[in-house]
């Protein structure tokens, strides 16, 4: 069943009181960039709407920022580990459900992007030999088409995928796409339609177990007008 940002705000509403206010706090913002995202998406701002996704995403799986520092645990680190916790809640398979009654092939070819994997870009640059980045390629693409056949791999398929997504977050993020590009236009697009429908889902999961540790957010408010 989808999960629409009216049916988050209105569950963030109803438990308001009843959850931990840090917990309410990531909640809250990851719904207010989800809905931004939404409208950007439905005008074709592809970039943008991707960017947005990823922000609220972000707001959902960030540990607090000084916390992160001394345990010296990295962005990537954090958001597989996010995606790991997620799949253990996630006792209805709803996100296996979604992956194959909705993306099956869109998985399939965001997996079949050199693009999309970081090791290509590694070996651009000097850092990796052509052999070794196509050996881990090749090697990650027989792993991911494992655990699409089985759903008790769900979280592992996810997070390879949300690998590649983080691939296409850092080159538009630190300047590496052209806004509005037709170059590797229908991967961003994708990106935008595989984290628009993923990311209501793995809030409404988060948001049914607000009794577990998801950590303290990001900039916590100092004040009741920094909220908002």
């Amino acid at each position: 069943m989808d999960v629409t940002i009216n049916d988050l705000k209105q569950k963030h509403v109803d438990n308001k009181d009843k959850v931990d206010d840090g917990f309410s706090l990531r909640t809250y913002r990851a719904i207010s960039w989800l809905a931004k995202a939404n409208e950007l998406a439905q005008s074709e701002e592809s970039d943008l709407a991707f960017v947005t996704l990823w922000i609220g995403f972000n707001a959902l799986y960030a540990d607090e920022l000084p916390l992160s520092q001394s345990r010296g645990i990295s962005d990537k680190s954090s958001f597989k580990d996010f995606i790991r916790k997620i799949g253990k809640y996630d006792t209805h398979e709803r996100l296996y459900d979604l992956i194959w009654n909705r993306y099956p092939q869109s998985i399939r070819t965001l997996l079949n992007n050199q693009y999309a994997f970081t090791p290509f870009w590694q070996y651009q640059n000097g850092s990796f030999s052509q052999k070794a980045w196509e050996e881990d390629f090749d090697k990650d693409k027989k792993q991911a088409l494992k655990y699409l056949s089985n759903k008790n791999n769900t979280d592992r398929l996810l997070t390879i995928v949300f690998d590649r997504l983080y691939t296409i977050r850092n080159q538009i993020v630190h300047g590496g796409a052209t806004y509005a590009s037709s170059v590797n236009r229908k991967q961003v697009k994708d990106a935008v339609n595989i984290l628009g429908d993923f990311l209501p889902l793995i809030t409404d999961i988060m948001m049914n177990h607000p009794e577990q540790d998801w950590g303290k957010p990001f900039y916590p408010p100092v004040d009741e007008a920094s909220f908002e």
